[in-house]
């Protein structure tokens, strides 16, 4: 996992998931034209940005590499975007429905209450 940036907010996630010991975590803050290669030989499965500090058209490139997921943080809206790299050959409807419930956590969104905070 990697966290790009250098925003207070991303340290702190950083620290509670280093904290867990279930990942190992990486920080990068270098300038992108420098890190887009390094993230592609450390293939990451998650990179975690600050969505006002770096613009997620640059990230996205990196989508390409095999069940990547990036994750850009808000901090102002306290919302995350999530976008990923997971691909499937030729798929039914079936199938799509199947990914997409596993992605979500196989919640039925429809069934929740409304979250007034707006976050999730």
């Amino acid at each position: 996992m990697i966290f790009y940036g250098n925003s207070v907010i991303l340290a702190g996630m950083q620290a509670i998931l280093e904290a867990r010991n279930d990942f190992d975590v990486i920080s990068m803050d270098q300038p992108l034209e420098q890190s887009l290669d390094e993230f592609r030989l450390m293939q990451p499965a998650t990179v975690i940005f600050d969505m006002r500090a770096t613009p997620v058209d640059i990230l996205l490139p990196l989508l390409q590499q095999a069940g990547l997921q990036l994750i850009g943080i808000d901090p102002e809206t306290h919302q995350a975007l999530v976008w990923s790299g997971m691909q499937l050959q030729e798929p039914n409807s079936q199938q799509l429905v199947q990914a997409i419930m596993e992605y979500a956590g196989g919640k039925d969104r429809r069934q929740d209450p409304p979250n007034p905070g707006g976050t999730e």
